[in-house]
């Protein structure tokens, strides 16, 4: 007989609904817990796999207790599972995108630094040689005030520019931090759910022999 074969005898037909579900049951009780979740064609059939043996339609048909504890364990724990590896899995992406953000603005901040200073370096420049215009040339004053005046509020533009991309930066390296330590929340409590779903496994298979003994 088959290792999984319903503990009581029903039907033929039945029986192999039944025996096929649980072997079903087995191919994915041996995949990775990471391959089933991934997967929502493997996620779903392994739900229906269990719906189906927690609720059995045959009256001829039973499973040992501890079989049904089993696979009724499973039913309850799965979806939880399920859901925190896709909370894993979006913790994941977003700080990928973050860190992509991030070396995108720390790019913009350099470029925009570099051109305020360039800036500043020639306004200072253009305010020496206005100066040294403004000692020669009486008549020329107040043009050159007038235009050096327009350069202090341009550079002062340039450096209020800079310590707002500074701002920015600082802010998106705070939450890249915060991301680093969610994630590392995330991947414990992954690893505490895998955890769980490997002592129900090897429960299964310790029931899934005790049946086959039983036999």
């Amino acid at each position: 007989m088959s290792l999984f074969a319903p503990v009581v005898v029903g039907k033929e037909g039945e029986d192999n609904i039944v025996g096929k579900t649980l072997l079903e049951l087995e191919k994915y009780i041996k995949m990775s817990l990471k391959d089933i979740v991934s997967s929502e064609t493997n996620s779903i059939n392994l739900l229906s796999a269990l719906n189906f043996l927690s609720n059995l339609p045959f009256k001829d048909v039973t499973l040992s207790d501890g079989l049904k504890d089993i696979i009724g364990t499973m039913q309850q724990e799965f979806p939880s599972i399920l859901h925190s590896f896709k909370q894993g899995f979006a913790t994941t992406d977003k700080l990928a995108e973050l860190e992509a953000r991030g070396n995108e603005v720390a790019t913009t901040v350099g470029s925009k630094i570099s051109e305020a200073r360039n800036f500043y370096d020639e306004a200072q420049l253009k305010e020496v040689v206005l100066k040294e215009q403004i000692i020669r040339l009486k008549e020329e004053i107040k043009v050159c005030e007038d235009a050096l005046s327009s350069l202090e509020e341009e550079k002062n533009k340039r450096i209020a520019e800079t310590i707002g991309y500074k701002m920015e930066l600082e802010n998106v390296r705070k939450d890249k931090s915060q991301m680093v330590e969610d994630e590392r929340k995330v991947q414990q409590k992954l690893f505490e759910v895998t955890y769980k779903w490997s002592v129900l496994c090897s429960q299964y298979e310790y029931n899934r022999m005790a049946a086959r003994n039983l036999s």
